[in-house]
């Protein structure tokens, strides 16, 4: 008898705890999780409209002398969207966290954010750079290699990237080895370094094309 009054029992106590606790706690706004195929959905050519229809309004809106800049803020990453005359023009996704399940896809070419190095991305290529270009200041870190895939005319920019920033959240950077060399803006990484970063765009950025700015 004890153990049959016992599950209806515990329900009971479970329900109360919710109103009270609904009573007494204030709720909470909180972020969303990013799909993992994020990029297959949004890049470059894709309507504003299907943006804001996907993803919402964006936490923070720019208007700059290109065109205007959407703002993204995830749990598990920061997403900034450029656009001009209502059509994205570059896609730059960070992500915070870089264990599995949280591996962003690279689209269409089969590499992960957090899981493969930027060695994978230039095989892929057939080359074997190792130079990346340095930016940095007091408040980020970048390092970065630009490459293309595509045909000529249809092609998209990909810039991979392993950057540190003073965004909330914060940014970090995985753990690289390298070494300087005599251009101030070169630096030569470890093959097995990993990339936190990726930026698909139509034009070819001289950098990674992601402001900290927008996310402090």
């Amino acid at each position: 008898m004890m153990d049959q009054l016992a599950g209806p029992l515990a329900k009971h106590s479970v329900t109360l705890f919710q109103l009270v606790y609904r009573r007494i706690v204030p709720p909470k706004f909180g972020y969303r999780i990013a799909p993992s195929d994020i990029l297959e959905v949004i890049s470059p050519f894709t309507y504003l409209g299907k943006v804001i229809e996907l993803l919402g309004q964006p936490h923070q809106t720019f208007d700059t002398d290109e065109g205007r800049v959407l703002a993204y803020r995830f749990r598990n990453a920061l997403l900034q969207i450029n656009v001009k005359m209502e059509s994205v023009v570059s896609v730059a996704l960070v992500s915070l966290r870089l264990r599995w399940p949280n591996r962003f896809k690279v689209f269409p070419l089969g590499l992960q954010l957090g899981r493969d190095t930027f060695e994978s991305v230039y095989k892929i290529k057939g080359e074997t750079s190792r130079r990346f270009r340095t930016d940095n200041s007091s408040k980020f870190f970048t390092y970065s290699q630009k490459t293309w895939f595509g045909f000529p005319g249809r092609y998209f920019n990909f810039h991979f990237a392993a950057m540190e920033a003073a965004t909330y959240p914060p940014i970090r950077m995985p753990e690289v080895k390298f070494e300087r060399v005599e251009d101030f803006y070169s630096t030569l990484l470890e093959a097995k370094a990993k990339f936190n970063a990726v930026a698909i765009t139509r034009d070819e950025d001289e950098t990674f094309p992601f402001s900290w700015e927008y996310f402090s």
